[in-house]
């Protein structure tokens, strides 16, 4: 099975998520008057908790200046994911949590390693410029490059006839 054979890969998948999860955030409702914070929240108020911000401030992964764990340069780090002492727990909800709990999820990772796996056997992947890169700021999906970043495809036949005749 991928999870028993490819710990990396499920770390990389859940430190992407970790990052930039799928969903902006889980609108909800105030069922009566509520005080978050000192701050009163009227009953009938609509609701977003951030979930970026969720595992900006995870205590497991946060880091002093507050926000480079999530910076797509510096604060990928799947290996978090392989220690116990270090992987997120409680403030990890990429796909929510308790009884609304995506029913998606299995099929979700499932789908993310079996294309992931598959890539990783098949195509080679070079950045052809390694210079920093700036990124977009804002809520996304996915970390985006502000300015665009120059990638070189190839299938692993091909990378292997390359390196052959270098």
């Amino acid at each position: 099975a991928l999870d028993d054979e490819c710990p990396y890969l499920d770390a990389v998948i859940k430190e992407s998520l970790r990052m930039r999860t799928v969903s902006g955030g889980i609108p909800r409702r105030t069922m009566k008057t509520i005080v978050v914070d000192g701050k009163q929240i009227p009953e009938g108020w609509l609701i977003d908790p951030s979930l970026l911000l969720t595992h900006t401030n995870d205590p497991k992964t946060q880091t002093d200046d507050g926000t480079s764990n999530v910076d797509p340069m510096t604060g990928f780090a799947p290996e978090r994911w392989l220690d116990e002492k270090t992987r997120p727990d409680n403030d990890f909800v990429p796909f929510g949590s308790g009884p609304r709990f995506c029913l998606g999820y299995n099929l979700a990772m499932v789908e993310m390693k079996v294309f992931l796996a598959t890539l990783a056997r098949k195509i080679s992947f070079q950045l052809d410029r390694q210079d920093n890169v700036e990124w977009q700021t804002g809520m996304g999906v996915m970390a985006q490059p502000a300015d665009g970043v120059l990638v070189s495809v190839r299938s692993k036949e091909e990378e292997a006839a390359l390196l052959e005749k270098a």
